[in-house]
């Protein structure tokens, strides 16, 4: 006999025996005491179902029966799902390594940045008299993005808080959007064997399982609403993700906040620097929640491969207070947003979001300049892999300029000694040593490090020493200044092959073996023979 084709879960197809599930885990809860699930008293056959039942009794029962927070891998149908998506990752970098090795530069996709937003303004231009609502969409969609890149490098050194910014849920791509993206897909694409050595791949894969699990805890919280009637109304879900990578500057903290009746998550975002927030004091953190055992001892990478639920609705403002409060005890200090503050400091989190938003609206005029520059580099098809490298040098610049009067800013961007060599420049200036100010200032633009708290790799460009002899060829060919060397790519002309592809910060570029280049969009062919 055929069996009946299954039908989609309902809490009322199960009866008592779902009632009994209900009861077994809210037992199970406020003993604090697991439970046996045994058929045919207990009748879960679905373990995604029954993982939204086990949320849902998180919801509706006392809180203080509860450890504070739970794993994501508590969860067995997302933890066999992280498993899947772990062995997909790897073969997507092994097959783009294969694809890079042949050459086929153009079929590896390139992660997110706001060059890839400009071009989307680009390609949706109205003609001139009509207007455009998806025009008017992606202009701001890129004008945001060009204010969150300014407002992350201006902040690099020192704490900045990000509101929460709604992202929908759709179902055709089953991801999250942010705009027209696919979130699914920038994480895919950012999956590049090229610049992971910088930040590590398996940074790459936490960052792609984590947007993965974000997506099937959004499903849970569906589930919970439609079967189990948890309408998150006092309590909202909410996963926390930490990340503390050794060659960022900062840690990072985003949270998702779950809106299962509007089908969406509120995406919020704050960062700190990592002299009092250690590794070991995140770790303490997550063992007081709950989320690992005591006597667990997790790496850097592994802490950013932890995604935590909390049921209370904590927000990234909640974990930086209680990362504050671990902090001051361990180092006999007072520390208020990952800073050391005065004995007497009066903390107010609350006040956050209102003093960054405040600060974050100064200085249009910079966020009107990258964009200006950003659309000139898409407007002349600038190669995707060397976009990020010219914008980071020019959003560097740009605050360099802005940063030249002011050594406390300049520190917050760029550090100590950066700030020391612009007091010096400040202090020849007002004794009237003019050109030893200017020098000073250019001495501070040539040591300060890029402003950029991106992580995403070099993406195989270096930077090019002024007295080399790839330099001075570069120069011969008609090279600028800024000059980057492709440690990666060879040559696409036909019997050159070399790996000597030389950019300058106007996206111009020149092969200094063949003597191939491409100035101002006019691209010259040059055989090795002639060239020698």
């Amino acid at each position: 006999m055929a069996e009946a084709a299954v039908q989609p879960i309902q809490l009322e197809h199960y009866g008592a025996s779902v009632v009994d599930s209900f009861q077994l885990i809210q037992g199970e809860f406020q003993s604090g005491q697991p439970v046996e699930y045994q058929p045919p008293h207990v009748r879960v056959v679905d373990q995604t179902l029954a993982d939204a039942i086990e949320l849902a009794m998180r919801a509706t029962v006392d809180s203080r029966t509860l450890r504070p927070w739970l794993s994501v891998d508590e969860l067995p149908s997302i933890k066999a799902k992280r498993d899947i998506w772990d062995t997909d990752s790897h073969a997507l970098v092994a097959e783009r390594k294969e694809l890079l090795n042949a050459g086929e530069f153009s079929a590896v996709p390139y992660a997110f940045n706001v060059l890839s937003t400009a071009k989307k303004v680009l390609d949706s231009t109205p003609v001139p008299g009509k207007e455009s609502t998806k025009y008017d969409r992606l202009k701001q969609g890129f004008y945001l993005d060009c204010h969150r890149h300014r407002d992350e490098a201006r902040r690099r050194l020192t704490w900045e808080y990000f509101a929460e910014v709604e992202q929908p849920f759709d179902e055709q791509h089953d991801s999250f959007m942010y705009g027209d993206y696919v979130l699914k897909d920038v994480v895919d694409n950012g999956l590049s064997p090229v610049g992971s050595e910088e930040v590590g791949l398996d940074v790459l894969i936490a960052n792609r399982r984590e947007e993965y699990t974000s997506a099937e805890i959004a499903k849970l919280g569906r589930l919970m609403l439609d079967h189990a009637g948890v309408e998150f109304t006092s309590k909202q879900l909410t996963m926390v993700t930490i990340s503390q990578v050794k060659n960022s500057p900062q840690t990072m903290i985003w949270a998702h906040r779950f809106d299962p009746q509007q089908n969406r998550r509120f995406h919020e975002q704050v960062g700190f620097t990592k002299e009092y927030i250690t590794h070991d004091v995140i770790t303490e953190f997550i063992k007081q929640k709950g989320v690992i055992s005591p006597s667990d001892s997790p790496s850097e990478v592994d802490v950013l491969d932890i995604q935590s639920l909390s049921l209370d609705g904590d927000g990234v403002l909640d974990v930086v207070q209680s990362l504050d409060t671990i902090a001051s005890a361990t180092s006999g200090k007072n520390i208020f947003m990952g800073e050391e503050v005065a004995a007497d400091f009066a903390k107010d989190y609350s006040a956050v979001p209102a003093e960054s938003a405040k600060r974050q609206l100064g200085n249009e005029e910079q966020v009107d300049e990258l964009m200006t520059e950003i659309l000139r580099l898409a407007e002349a098809r600038t190669d995707d892999w060397l976009a990020n490298s010219l914008i980071d040098t020019f959003v560097t610049n740009m605050l360099l300029d802005g940063v030249k009067n002011d050594p406390a800013a300049a520190r917050n961007i760029f550090g100590p000694d950066t700030a020391f060599t612009i007091q010096r420049s400040i202090n020849e200036r007002q004794r009237g040593n003019y050109e030893l100010a200017d020098q000073l200032i250019v001495q501070a633009r040539s040591e300060a490090p890029v402003a950029t708290v991106c992580t995403g790799g070099s993406c195989g460009l270096v930077e090019v020493n002024l007295l080399s002899t790839d330099a001075s060829k570069a120069r011969e060919l008609g090279l600028g200044s800024g000059l980057l060397k492709d440690t990666v790519r060879k040559c696409k002309n036909p019997g050159c092959g070399a790996k000597n592809i030389l950019y300058d910060d106007k996206g111009n570029k020149a092969c200094t073996t063949c003597g191939s280049k491409q100035i101002k969009g006019k691209v010259t062919i040059t055989t090795k023979q002639q060239s020698a």
